[in-house]
């Protein structure tokens, strides 16, 4: 028995849309010290100080006032099929290489992701931002909760707002600004007790 080949959807030279993701990033005010770089701490004993925000410090450049939100823009490339495989032991039989990004050197497209109309490239990609951003949102979260603070926030149209993302953090910063005030505090105590004591 004769195997059936799958027979590809497009032809060498044809204009198709190929479903792509495009990350866009801007910067925003902190949410967290509202762009002054600062934190203002107050001790149960009511000292009060000031110390480098932790939302928005960058580690090598300290804090600059600002926090990067990440988006991600679906789209439907518009390109010229430049060759085509068909490979039955693939699970994607069919793939294309674009005029645009390269022949026999290239980008592979699996047929999945490639379109004859703009609009279908876009719905396929619409899917594929929204299952990318619940993955960077997840991750952003697990970091998070490792590190104790973030710098990044990651919007999620469907499960979180900016606001929601911004209430979470400022209950962590409530749990920071506790530990420092208690640390601040202990070291002022321990301070007292070596300049008591005679030479």
């Amino acid at each position: 028995m004769r195997l059936k080949l799958p027979q590809p959807q497009f032809e060498i030279g044809d204009t198709v849309f190929v479903a792509s993701l495009k990350n866009l990033s801007t910067f925003i005010e902190c949410p967290n010290c509202l762009g002054s770089k600062q934190w203002s701490v107050t001790c149960p004993n009511g000292d009060t100080f000031k110390t480098g925000c932790k939302t928005c410090d960058k580690g090598w450049n300290n804090s600059d006032g600002r926090v990067a939100v990440f988006t991600i823009e679906p789209r439907g490339e518009r390109m010229t099929v430049g060759s085509i495989r068909v490979d039955t032991n693939a699970e994607d039989t069919i793939s294309y290489m674009m005029e645009e990004t390269g022949v026999g050197s290239g980008t592979v497209y699996y047929a999945k992701k490639v379109f004859a109309t703009e609009q279908e490239a876009i719905a396929e990609a619409v899917g594929l931002a929204s299952d990318q951003e619940q993955k960077v949102f997840r991750e952003q979260q697990k970091r998070t909760e490792e590190r104790g603070r973030t710098g990044l926030i990651y919007p999620d149209n469907k499960n979180a707002s900016l606001e929601q993302e911004g209430e979470r953090l400022r209950m962590k910063i409530s749990e920071l600004n506790q530990k420092i005030a208690n640390l601040k505090c202990e070291n002022q105590k321990l301070f007292q007790k070596t300049e008591g004591k005679p030479s």
